[in-house]
């Protein structure tokens, strides 16, 4: 198992290599050997081993702010943010 200190190398400092935008989330798969991730620019899919992106995930329209992995392994769920101002008083839009 990769220690906490070294999981931060893996999913922070490629995305800052490659230009892949800002880390908001991150997810293991179980058996330790991909991470998935979301940001800024979308998310992504990471081997452990290499610290290299396997696969992009696009059209995405906003930042990906919510990842996770499926207990099998074979399906990723990503969560997008959208904010909405409301009036509480009248549960309208602001």
């Amino acid at each position: 198992m990769i220690s906490s200190a070294r999981a931060e190398q893996v999913t922070t400092t490629p995305l800052q290599f490659y230009g892949l935008g800002t880390l908001t989330c991150a997810a293991w798969s179980p058996d330790g050997t991909q991470i998935a991730t979301g940001g800024s620019l979308g998310a992504f899919l990471w081997d452990v081993a290499t610290s290299g992106v396997t696969r992009m995930f696009v059209g995405h329209e906003r930042e990906v702010v919510a990842v996770a992995i499926s207990p099998d392994g074979t399906q990723a769920l990503l969560g997008e943010c959208r904010l909405t101002a409301l009036e509480l008083a009248r549960g309208n839009s602001a």
